[in-house]
């Protein structure tokens, strides 16, 4: 028998949005003692969701979080429940406009959909009928005061909530998007405060991925920063 295969399967079952580094389901070790949620739609793989968390638990009391490109809010639950209660998190995504507004399956999950053919449709059905709005991502986060959802294209014309001490970005995969977004955030940041964000990859073969890398890398070198990644998706300056 397959365990990875059971594995996978049980993970679809559970409306899992990937499969978590592990082989046993019930372990939750990888999570290193972090508050984390699988089961919300996204694109993000459990390595990132911990990224995440670490960074969110060393903002000070009464900080404040921006995320930029945060979906339905996989990335956002670790930033939320892992930061002091003092703490503001900005949510901010286009829903109204974005032009994905039904997650059907996540790219983690479809990458085993050709692996494992018997499992298409189950895949496939995953998050369907799941939209991408704000009032789904509202309801997921059951009213917490501390989680500030703003509609609005990112970068915006400007930003008057104040200076941010970690702001995590992952924005449409053009070397545009990102090198305007890291700028432009970049000014809304607390001295010692950290940028950063995911899709920063060494060896992904994908386009896309080059165009990212690179735009995190020039606006490295226009900011006067380095880039510190172990090329695993999440990348900071420093």
């Amino acid at each position: 028998m397959d365990k990875y295969r059971e594995l996978v399967l049980e993970c679809v079952r559970k409306k899992y949005s990937f499969v978590p580094p592990t082989t046993d389901i019930n372990d939750d070790s990888w999570k290193q003692g972090f508050e984390i949620r699988c089961d919300i739609p996204g694109w993000n793989p459990g390595n990132v969701l911990v990224d995440y968390a670490k960074l969110a638990s060393k903002v000070p009391e009464g900080g404040m979080i921006i995320e930029v490109g945060c979906g339905l809010g996989l990335t956002t639950w670790p930033l939320v429940y892992n930061s002091k209660n003092s703490v503001t998190v900005y949510a901010i995504d286009r829903w109204s406009t974005h032009p994905y507004r039904r997650w059907l399956y996540s790219q983690y999950f479809s990458m085993h959909r050709n692996a494992y053919p018997d499992l298409k449709t189950e895949i496939e059905e995953k998050n369907a009928g799941t939209e991408a709005t704000q009032a789904e991502f509202e309801r997921i986060f059951q009213g917490n005061s501390r989680v500030r959802a703003l509609d609005m294209v990112a970068p915006p014309d400007r930003w008057e909530l104040g200076l941010a001490d970690l702001i995590l970005i992952d924005v449409g995969h053009t070397y545009g998007q990102w090198f305007n977004n890291i700028v432009f955030w970049s000014k809304h940041l607390k001295e010692g405060g950290v940028i950063g964000g995911n899709d920063y990859f060494f060896d992904n073969p994908r386009d896309d991925f080059r165009e990212i890398r690179l735009a995190i890398d020039d606006a490295a070198a226009e900011l006067g920063k380095k880039v510190c990644s172990e090329g695993k998706a999440t990348w900071t300056y420093v």
